[in-house]
């Protein structure tokens, strides 16, 4: 369970989230505010994770309460205003929700939070299994069984032996975490296992009968792991 607090002035927006909050079954709801200072004032002594703040607050506006937050926080913003995006993003924050939204868009949101929140977890450094969330099930898979990683905006598509598996992952974490078992990024949507690899050719490599691209910007490191020449 996340624990989460609400900071939003506005009565019936701050009632709509804490009813999202309690029926969804990822949240658990420690404590709703009516602005920026109450919370100042209680942030210290309450456990919380994740914080859904709204920026139209009176007096300190939720970009500069969200600058006071300590890095591990998550922030999801809740506002009427699209003009506050880039600003927010700057801060990290993991969702922007426009009003009005609704429990889909707001559910959205919650598992980019479970997304950043739920790192890989290697299951035995022996038979090399990774546990990796679809949804709401867990997949025990194999590291040597994956050929390639794409990309598709906040998704993730993994491609292994035995078929697809779709999660809310970062392309670019996926590749830190797994670059120890010879997983190397060949373009900016693609991540493949070189144990995997058939054949290299200019501008692609082959893992079996799927043809994955080599960006430009990719070209040195691919020559340098497989010492290719092209």
């Amino acid at each position: 369970m996340i624990k989460c607090v609400i900071v939003e002035d506005e009565r019936l927006a701050r009632e709509k989230l804490e009813l999202y909050v309690k029926d969804h079954q990822d949240l658990h709801l420690v404590a709703s505010f009516i602005s920026g200072e109450d919370f100042l004032t209680q942030n210290r002594i309450i456990d919380y994770e994740l914080l859904l703040l709204d920026i139209g607050l009176p007096n300190i506006d939720g970009i500069t309460l969200a600058g006071k937050l300590p890095n591990n926080c998550k922030v999801i913003f809740t506002t009427a205003y699209a003009s506050y995006a880039v600003e927010a993003f700057n801060l990290n924050a993991t969702d922007y929700l426009l009003k009005p939204f609704d429990f889909e868009r707001f559910s959205l949101a919650i598992e980019k939070v479970n997304s950043e929140t739920n790192k890989l977890v290697v299951e035995s450094s022996l038979d090399r299994k990774i546990l990796v969330k679809e949804g709401k099930k867990i997949h025990h898979l194999n590291i040597d069984d994956i050929l390639y990683i794409k990309g598709l905006r906040e998704y993730v598509v993994w491609h292994t032996v035995q078929g697809q598996l779709i999660t809310l992952h970062s392309l670019s974490r996926l590749k830190e975490y797994l670059k120890s078992y010879n997983f190397i990024q060949t373009h900016k949507s693609y991540i493949i296992n070189t144990q995997k690899v058939s054949a290299i050719e200019y501008g692609f490599v082959h893992l079996n009968d799927q043809q994955i691209p080599i960006g430009r910007s990719y070209r040195e490191v691919v020559k340098a792991k497989f010492k290719a020449q092209f």
